[in-house]
């Protein structure tokens, strides 16, 4: 069996398992993030179409929202290579999350060769800041050791 279709087969096998098991704490704020190597729109491709049935079955079995709904014409994407461009990392969210969106963007990762989405959600905690500053002691400067 080539390479490539044990890799798609233990994926498909992957997205299965956690449709069929779930272990969400709370299955009204669920996320899900990352490289998912495979599409479930044509319009998050150019080149080849790598559909994954087990993977559209667990987005919509969560009942989840795609957070970044670039548009094609836009033509960005998160992976390019010589075959074309696919928008394979994407950030699912449920409606609870995603009702909070404040904004997706793309941005260079220096440690991959595909872009990263980072996405802002609006939080209920209320951060207090106060008056106040940080001020060094002087006195340390004078230490040999410090």
């Amino acid at each position: 069996m080539p390479h490539l279709v044990r890799k798609r087969n233990k994926r498909e096998k992957l997205f299965q398992h956690r449709t069929s098991s779930p272990t969400v704490n709370n299955p009204d704020q669920n996320d899900t993030g990352g490289d998912f190597n495979c599409v479930i729109a044509k319009s998050d491709c150019t080149g080849q179409y790598n559909y994954s049935r087990a993977f559209n079955a667990l987005v919509t079995g969560y009942v989840l929202t795609n957070m970044w709904e670039a548009s094609p014409e836009l033509g960005i994407y998160t992976h390019y290579s010589r075959q074309g461009a696919s928008r394979l990392d994407r950030i699912y969210a449920t409606r609870n999350l995603s009702d909070r969106k404040k904004g997706v963007e793309t941005v260079v990762a220096a440690f991959t060769d595909h872009l990263a989405v980072v996405l802002s959600i609006a939080h209920d905690v209320d951060i207090r800041r106060g008056r106040g500053y940080w001020k060094m002691n002087a006195a340390l400067m004078q230490d040999a050791h410090f």
